[in-house]
């Protein structure tokens, strides 16, 4: 049996409270655009308990062993960061990943978020990745989000929830996720 799908069926523990990211990147400068947003989605959670990210290099989900684990982090992680560069495509061993963890976050509290390199990607290639994540996600009922360029951390504005005691957690990260999605637009009309 395909490991990958064996985990992406297992359940996994959300009962700890704590806000997960998974981020997975093609290469160094990927790596470090997809750390930067996750610093500013973590600085806009401040309310939130986050835990570190898991980070993955793209090319180790050709290996399944190391797929397996990355699906385990992703399972348990509310947030799944794919940083591209955008002047390629992805493997279909990336692509199945994808498709594999997207069936398995169905529904549930998970949200993808593709980032594109700016200085590299483009056009046609980022639009093609994008169509296909966009797609994905929305057959697994799962939100995404697509952006092409990271604001520094200091001029990136996100409105933060105050604390209500009475407003479930649930009802704060429902209202993050709209939030953050106007962000997202925001800064890609920017």
């Amino acid at each position: 049996m395909n490991p990958i799908a064996q985990i992406a069926e297992s359940p996994t523990d959300t009962k700890s409270g704590l806000v997960g990211i998974t981020i997975i990147y093609e290469d160094r400068l990927t790596g470090l655009i997809a750390k930067r947003f996750s610093d500013s989605l973590t600085a806009s959670l401040a309310e939130e308990q986050i835990q570190t990210p898991f980070c993955w290099r793209s090319e180790l989900v050709e290996l399944p062993e190391i797929a397996a684990r990355m699906t385990i982090d992703a399972a348990a992680s509310e947030f799944v960061i794919l940083s591209m560069r955008g002047d390629t495509g992805i493997s279909m061993s990336l692509r199945h990943w994808i498709e594999t963890w997207l069936n398995s976050a169905a529904g549930g509290p998970a949200s993808l978020v593709a980032l594109f390199d700016p200085e590299r990607s483009r056009a046609s290639v980022m639009q093609a990745l994008r169509f296909h994540l966009r797609q994905s996600a929305a057959e697994a009922r799962v939100p995404f989000f697509a952006h092409c360029a990271v604001a520094p951390l200091e001029t990136t504005r996100v409105q933060l929830l105050t604390s209500n005691k009475r407003t479930t957690q649930q009802e704060r990260r429902s209202a993050f996720r709209k939030r953050f999605a106007r962000l997202v637009i925001e800064e890609a009309a920017a």
